[in-house]
């Protein structure tokens, strides 16, 4: 076994995929619209963890040393004093200079300490993909919950494992595991609906266990090899650089909201990852001591620290500053987040109550140093307990579960505009010229009727608060296609559109209200200018949002556009909003039954102008 060739408690080439995987991670939660695969980082850390807990929990069985009591006590002392201190923390923070990020923290705590937050948020309809649903810095703290339910099943699938390698039949073991995986992936790719929020799949025990049974798969499987020759190195090298590269591609292409991502995306980058584990852990390869160098280790090792700060860091920033995404203090979000991961790792080694009394009863450690960490402790636990009794306990307020239901609402009204399968194009007629656009008759506060300024051949694409004034825009602009969903990004917008092409529901004038959740480069926004051609007519809506943190930097991506497209028109909805508070939900960004209609008749009478 591989166990005899080196030790497992440290295999080289692990701590750097480890590094990748987290700067992967990061990189697409402070810039989810470039590095629109990062998430993947989460596969790669599933599979790492997968074939590390095969591979020792396999050496504790040979040695006779494995018990099921050990092996969870070694999990909770791993990896619960960190968490609890990064929680701790966190709401001791939010305690002072964010309350209004507490409400429903009690249960959220739960959830957290008791392994089961990715439920958790599939019932409260967390959306991990949404900038401005997400209401706790601990979102990220589902995948520690899909980790901890696979630790928990773990040794009853080592046994029936065993079981059959003691009889000869290991791989009737393998044969197992292998039916696990591919149930689990077939589940993912079943319970996938495409233009629905795939949070439940994605966050989801059932529809992820496939990654880390790829990782342990590979784990107990992982025997001794004989030598390869040199040629054998040089393909075994080659092959993972062209892993690599893929993995790099997906990290920048993969879209978490494509149908293909939950189709054969996910599955087919666990089994890329599980190559690229298998050969850089091979002893006889040099690419574990290539992915060793410093700077890869260092970030590998200190993965799980950063993992648990970079998010809440993030988070705080983004609700507490309006210009966070702005290098600068991009940058600073970075750097603050590792400072407190390294703090954090180098406390790694007290982390327990036996090494914490050692602490404290020294004789080499000044005095003064212990009434700094047992005043600090007793601050963190006052402050945040105080906060988490006085903490709202319902999630959601009053406005909230509204907006939700509206925006539910909503959505099955739209339903009804979509064809239920791809129409037939209308044929082109050559005997005449194209018929012009009838203006629509539209009901005057008298009731009667007059003519709309505006053609009725109009589309209308946007994200939730295009979304939540949908009866009012229909009302306002009848016989307009309108094309929302929640959570909707930029980067969405150019296959949204070509769809409606498709589907021949795209007008003349086209209304975009894009923008809302977070910034986007210019050249995506171009090319759905550039498919929708100089000889449409396109407005494009202002994001507006009381908290939202990147509305300056967003609307001067949208005026640059229509200063070097001469069919682009400006609607300033930035510019208007502030002027009527009473439109809008507590969130200061969707718009009440009020707003909907003030939203509605500002479009309208924009594009007639």
């Amino acid at each position: 076994m591989m166990q005899q060739t080196r030790s497992v408690k440290y295999i080289p080439g692990l701590d750097g995929l480890r590094a990748i995987a987290i700067i992967g991670v990061v990189l697409y939660h402070l810039y989810p619209g470039t590095v629109r695969g990062g998430f993947l980082g989460v596969s790669l850390f599933f599979v790492i963890s997968g074939y590390l807990i095969a591979v020792t929990t396999e050496y504790a069985w040979e040695t006779g040393a494995f018990s099921i009591g050990n092996f969870y006590w070694k999990r909770i002392r791993r990896l619960y004093p960190s968490l609890l201190i990064v929680i701790l923390t966190v709401i001791c923070f939010m305690t002072i200079f964010a309350p209004f990020t507490m409400r429903g923290i009690r249960t959220e705590l739960l959830s957290l300490f008791g392994g089961f937050n990715n439920w958790w948020q599939i019932t409260q309809n967390v959306s991990y993909f949404s900038r401005l649903m997400n209401a706790s810095p601990f979102t990220h703290m589902w995948s520690l919950a899909v980790e901890l339910q696979f630790y928990l099943i773990w040794p009853f699938l080592l046994f029936l494992y065993q079981i059959f390698r003691q009889k000869g039949r290991a791989w009737i073991g393998m044969l197992l595991f292998a039916g696990l995986t591919i149930a689990s992936a077939a589940e993912m790719w079943m319970l996938y609906e495409p233009g629905t929020d795939p949070s439940r799949i994605y966050y989801g025990t059932d529809t992820r266990l496939f990654s880390l049974l790829m990782g342990a798969t590979l784990g107990l499987s992982h025997c001794k090899k004989r030598p390869v020759h040199q040629a054998g190195k040089r393909g075994f090298c080659a092959l993972f650089g062209l892993l690599m590269a893929a993995t790099l591609l997906l990290f920048v292409f993969m879209d978490g909201q494509q149908p293909a991502t939950y189709q054969w995306g996910m599955f087919f980058s666990s089994m890329l990852f599980t190559g690229m584990v298998a050969i850089a852990v091979d002893p006889r390869l040099p690419i574990g001591r290539i992915l060793d160098c410093k700077p890869l280790q260092w970030i590998g090792k200190r993965s799980y620290e950063i993992y648990l700060w970079q998010y809440p860091v993030m988070f705080l920033f983004q609700k507490l500053y309006r210009n966070a995404v702005r290098l600068e203090w991009v940058l600073f979000q970075v750097a603050l987040s590792v400072l407190l991961a390294m703090g954090l790792y180098h406390l790694r080694p007290i982390l327990s109550f036996r090494e914490m009394k050692k602490f404290m009863k020294s004789n080499h450690v000044h005095p003064l140093r212990k009434g700094m960490v047992v005043l600090l402790a007793a601050t963190i636990l006052t402050v945040s307990g105080c906060g988490i009794a006085q903490a709202p306990a319902d999630k959601m307020t009053e406005d909230q579960k509204q907006l939700q239901e509206e925006l539910k609402e909503n959505q099955e009204l739209l339903q009804q505009q979509k064809p239920v399968s791809t129409p037939v194009p209308p044929p082109v007629s050559t005997e005449g010229p194209a018929e012009t656009p009838v203006p629509i008759p539209t009901p005057t506060s008298d009731g009667t009727e007059t003519e709309s300024p505006v053609s009725g051949d109009i589309t209308a694409v946007g994200d939730s608060v295009m979304l939540g004034a949908v009866p009012a825009l229909q009302e306002t602009l009848p016989g307009c296609v309108i094309d929302a969903t929640e959570s909707r990004q930029v980067w969405d917008g150019l296959k949204v559109i070509k769809a409606l092409d498709q589907n021949g529901q795209l007008g003349d004038t086209v209304i975009i209200g894009l923008g809302t959740n977070g910034i986007f480069k210019t050249s995506t926004a171009q090319d759905i200018l550039d498919y929708l051609g100089p000889d449409r007519t396109v407005y494009w809506v202002t994001a507006y949002g009381k908290y939202l943190k990147w509305q300056a930097d967003v609307n001067q991506l949208i005026f640059d556009l229509a200063e070097e497209n001469e069919n682009v028109h400006i609607l300033d909805w930035a510019a208007a909003a502030p002027e009527h508070p009473e439109w809008f939900y507590d969130d200061g960004l969707h718009l009440n039954a009020t707003g909907q209609t003030g939203y509605a008749d500002f479009i309208a009478q924009g594009i007639s102008q």
